[in-house]
């Protein structure tokens, strides 16, 4: 087959992989903005629930919070998978096209730890920080000490588990 005749094939998938990307683009950018949404309502909520001196709605309350934020952080995760797979297939169809030195420079971006805390992950670290914060100050202002041990080790167990590596295939 001569270059002619490929290449609207390779135009045809390089067109789709860039409205993937961006397909996919909008999608983390969404998860991110339902994850601080919720964020707010479920962090009102605690407080508010703690300020009344209800101990167990506001533990019910943020349990459901951070299983719900680690279900939207996983999302995030797996958008993120597809789009890097996207990417690189699209780079290798158009090696010197703008996605490349997209790849270069967001791979290096990535490639920070820091990044990756406060802005990859930054809303599921913020949630889960404030609202293990607030819950082992009710317990602290309740002397239910026992209480915010366990509740540490489990959010600590938890986010060990949420860390495990994704199966990528």
């Amino acid at each position: 087959m001569s270059d002619s005749e490929s290449e609207p094939g390779i135009k045809a998938k390089y067109s789709e992989g860039c409205s993937a990307l961006r397909h996919y683009s909008v999608c983390v950018l969404n998860t991110r903005t339902i994850t601080i949404a919720q964020g707010f309502a479920i962090l009102t909520g605690a407080i508010y629930t703690i300020k009344e001196g209800l101990f167990w709605t506001s533990l019910c309350i943020s349990v459901f919070g951070l299983l719900f934020t680690a279900v939207l952080n996983r999302l995030q995760k797996n958008y993120w998978l597809h789009c890097n797979a996207i990417l690189k297939e699209v780079v290798e169809l158009k090696t010197n096209g703008p996605w490349s030195d997209y790849s270069v420079q967001r791979a290096k971006r990535h490639e920070q730890k820091i990044w990756r805390i406060l802005v990859v992950d930054g809303p599921f670290y913020l949630l889960v920080t404030a609202l293990v914060a607030l819950n082992l100050y009710d317990a602290y202002k309740l002397a239910i000490l026992p209480y915010s041990i366990i509740f540490l080790f489990v959010i600590t167990g938890g986010y060990l588990f949420l860390n495990m590596k994704v199966d990528e295939k």
